[in-house]
């Protein structure tokens, strides 16, 4: 079982954290999945892994489009994974590069260019948080997001 969340899990966290949405996040997941956030920063009316991945969906069309994650640790245990990211900015000439080779590239040269684009960065902004992410049956059952809301605000220029 522990293989099985943990693959599953690494799935869903890249489609998650790269803005996919529901439509791919779903196949993930159990249906009606549980989402808590220990912070601010997100409305309180979501309380569903639909509603929270379609909302960072949103934020990666607008606030969060020149920004990528860089995943620090991954602790997997028998139905849980415990998942320690920081987002990362990528310039606006950089990001535009990437989407205009974005259709002669396959994921792994791309993901490739990024963290080489990351690596340049002089000044990147650094945005932590953690995910508790439960499985339950091969599937996603619920997530909560931990992060420390005046800290990452502060990070992100909101404050």
């Amino acid at each position: 079982m522990s293989d099985s969340i943990e693959s599953i899990a690494k799935i869903f966290f890249e489609a998650c954290e790269l803005g996919k949405g529901w439509e791919i996040c779903k196949l993930y997941c159990s249906p009606n999945c549980e989402f808590e956030a220990q912070v601010n920063s997100i409305p309180n009316n979501i309380k569903t892994l639909e509603e929270y991945s379609e909302y960072n969906k949103g934020l990666f069309l607008t606030t969060f489009k020149n920004l990528t994650f860089e995943l620090k640790s991954w602790i997997c245990t028998k139905n849980q994974v415990v998942a320690y990211a920081v987002f990362k900015e990528i310039s606006e000439e950089s990001n535009n590069i990437i989407e205009t080779d974005g259709n002669l590239l396959n994921q792994e040269e791309k993901k490739e260019k990024i963290k080489n684009i990351i690596k340049l960065n002089t000044n990147p902004i650094l945005y932590e948080y953690v995910y508790v992410i439960d499985g339950k049956d091969g599937k996603i059952c619920s997530m909560t997001k931990i992060e420390e809301r005046k800290w990452a605000m502060k990070e992100l220029g909101w404050i």
